[in-house]
């Protein structure tokens, strides 16, 4: 056990140094080719659970393979989840057999239940099949597809791993916290960054060393003269956009939804809950830097949701109970341009408490003489 430990946080740190090294344009991209040989090599050997939860804590560090100069945008994940399906499927097996019926007929027999959004996702795809008969570019069609039907490789090894292994959910559970914490810590770096460097400086860099190493050659070219990383207003300079490891903010404002599942999960569980209150303010002012306002809308109903029940929450004073309507924290962030007029100066914090309505009945001989 001790030894698989090792191997494990062994090869994570490899991958996390390599990425680094890469993406900051130390060493040559072709190295994440052996990166890439190495975790296919543990990903064969090592136990299908190891395996996954490897896979997914190393969602934010997966990166382009320069394979050759007009094919270098393929993300190694790719690889790795197909391999990872195949060590499932011939080490432990996925959760279906073959059975005859009654009638003497090969059957296929599925050991878990259904969920609906299993249906759901099944309909998905047999109306985007449905679609490339219309379709104006039938490739690009396809190549969709494959895309759709590639990450759900990911649904059914979490799916099957969970069935045979009992300590396989919390496990899964704390390594998309770890994706999410290596998401925001790349996020927070950005802002920092741009304290330090020029907007211009950053963005070029961005583009052309860390953009190149997670996406390739030709979406460097395209985010070193055209992005959504900044907002833009009349009288005052440009500002970051958190983007994180994404191409676009949006993709890091949806990926940071996700992880809050995670990090909720954690909080209800009363689980370092001071360590996870700090986490999850961190990921919803990331929201606000991402600049993301779908996400800011999409966000008002789950808010909404958690809200309602402190909406008939009773709170007792002097011996009476009182109903509050309910409570929200105003937080305002203030960024002014600096004297050079080349990076935004924090200039103001405000977090202030807010009461909507609160209807006390106060009895005689309730208060104080």
């Amino acid at each position: 056990m001790k030894i698989n430990k090792l191997i494990f946080y062994t090869v994570l740190a490899v991958e996390i140094l390599t990425v680094f090294l890469v993406s900051a344009g130390i060493v040559p991209r072709e190295v994440v080719l052996f990166l890439t040989g190495l975790l296919i090599v543990y990903f064969i050997f090592a136990k299908v659970e190891d395996s996954l939860i490897l896979f997914i804590v190393s969602i934010p560090l997966f990166v382009a393979l320069p394979i050759s100069r007009g094919f270098d945008s393929m993300a190694n994940w790719r690889i790795l989840l197909a391999v990872l399906f195949l060590s499932l499927l011939f080490r432990q097996g996925l959760s279906i057999k073959i059975i005859k019926d009654s009638f003497n007929n090969l059957k296929i027999k599925e050991k878990l239940k259904h969920y609906p959004m299993e249906f759901l996702t099944g309909g998905l795809l047999v109306v985007a099949l449905l679609s490339l008969l219309v379709a104006t570019d039938i490739t690009a069609g396809i190549k969709k597809i494959l895309f759709l039907a590639n990450i759900f490789l990911l649904y059914l090894i979490i799916r099957n791993v969970i069935a045979f292994s009992k300590r396989a959910k919390e496990r899964i559970l704390k390594a998309g916290v770890t994706a999410g914490l290596i998401s925001l810590a790349i996020g927070y770096s950005q802002v920092a960054m741009v304290f330090i460097k020029p907007l211009y400086v950053f963005w070029q860099w961005w583009a052309d060393k860390v953009a190149l190493a997670f996406y390739g050659q030709d979406m460097s070219n395209l985010l070193a003269v055209s992005n959504s990383w900044f907002s833009y207003y009349p009288e005052s300079p440009p500002t970051i956009r958190m983007f994180s490891v994404f191409p676009d903010s949006h993709s890091f404002a949806l990926f940071t939804i996700i992880s809050l599942i995670f990090f909720v999960y954690f909080l209800v569980k009363n689980r370092h809950k001071r360590v996870f209150w700090l986490v999850i303010t961190l990921a919803v002012l990331a929201l606000l830097f991402s600049g993301s306002r779908g996400v800011w809308l999409s966000g008002l109903v789950p808010f909404c949701l958690l809200l309602f029940p402190s909406l008939h929450k009773k709170i007792k004073i002097n011996g009476d109970l009182f109903s509050m309507f309910g409570r929200y924290i105003e937080v305002r962030v203030t960024l002014k341009a600096s004297p050079e007029g080349v990076s935004p100066i924090l200039s103001d914090i405000r977090i202030q408490p807010h009461v909507i309505y609160v209807d006390i009945d106060i009895k005689p001989g309730s208060y104080p003489n």
